[in-house]
């Protein structure tokens, strides 16, 4: 593939008394590699056109500066700062960004034998509540 989008389930627990509600997320790992030699690909793990990486994490929702970019359920007081769980679903885009032909030297799509990579490609979210 070249570019998929991917869904994923998201589910809060409200915090009785919460005034915001942040939720960002970010690339834990996301590299793919194949047994028959060294190469490897980098997927590269998008939303709504932000770039996530490993260091700098995304915003997805921060109701203090109204953002919510499509994950309005979890964006509402009575979500966030409610008793009960909600849960809203998204979708990642994810694309194969660059590859290496031995792990650390970069090398052309084009340039690499036809094959299977395999690994997985974790993205971690992180929720605050200020109360």
């Amino acid at each position: 593939f070249n570019a998929q989008k991917g869904a994923f389930d998201i589910t809060i627990q409200g915090q009785s008394g919460a005034t915001d509600f942040t939720l960002t997320s970010q690339i834990v790992s996301n590299t793919l590699s194949r047994t028959t030699d060294a190469s490897t690909l980098a997927v590269g793990v998008s939303w709504n056109g932000n770039a996530l990486n490993k260091t700098t994490p995304v915003t997805m929702i921060d109701t203090a500066n109204n953002i919510s970019a499509g994950l309005d359920a979890l964006a509402v007081a009575t979500a966030f700062a409610g008793a009960d769980r909600v849960s809203t679903q998204g979708n990642f885009d994810f694309t194969v960004d660059s590859a290496t032909s031995d792990g650390s030297t970069a090398a052309e799509f084009k340039d690499l034998t036809d094959g299977y990579w395999s690994g997985d490609v974790r993205v971690q979210f992180n929720a605050v509540w200020t109360i």
